[in-house]
């Protein structure tokens, strides 16, 4: 579920923030490569690397201020990457255990800002009805789930 959610937000931030040439959701060094590149048409073209998540969830905040991502909200989905995303996906052999009274309200937090990302203007419009609608499903599906686990 962790890893899920962190997938998914990530997802549609890069979907909600992307501009045409795509360089805007790269590490900077990468981004100026591809620019260089895209321009001149000489040479290998460049490995595009992804700017890491928490420059993506920058940039998004930045485009869209007025997104109605509270500060809590906000505050959960950096605790969600740090400590609950980066925990499995760099795992290092320990003993821990998730904190399972919190994990419904900050996979919700996530759940939250994924719809708010997938409702931007520039992501609807290439969105057909029917990935509009399994986007709909999914997400009231998950929430149904947290509601369970709460």
């Amino acid at each position: 579920m962790i890893l899920a959610a962190h997938n998914g937000l990530q997802g549609a931030l890069v979907c909600a923030i992307k501009d045409t040439s795509n360089t805007n959701i790269l590490e900077k060094g990468s981004a100026t490569k591809v620019l260089n590149y895209l321009e001149t048409l000489e040479g290998d073209e460049p490995q595009e690397k992804l700017a890491d998540f928490i420059t993506l969830l920058k940039r998004y905040r930045k485009k869209y201020p007025c997104n109605g991502i509270t500060t809590e909200q906000l505050r959960r989905i950096h605790k969600f990457h740090k400590k609950f995303r980066n925990n499995f996906a760099h795992f290092v052999p320990t003993g821990w255990l998730i904190e399972v009274a919190i994990l419904p309200a900050i996979i919700d937090s996530a759940v939250e800002l994924i719809e708010m990302a997938m409702q931007q203007p520039q992501v609807v419009m290439h969105l057909s009805g029917n990935k509009k609608r399994r986007l709909a499903k999914n997400v009231a599906a998950t929430r149904t789930a947290l509601a369970l686990l709460s």
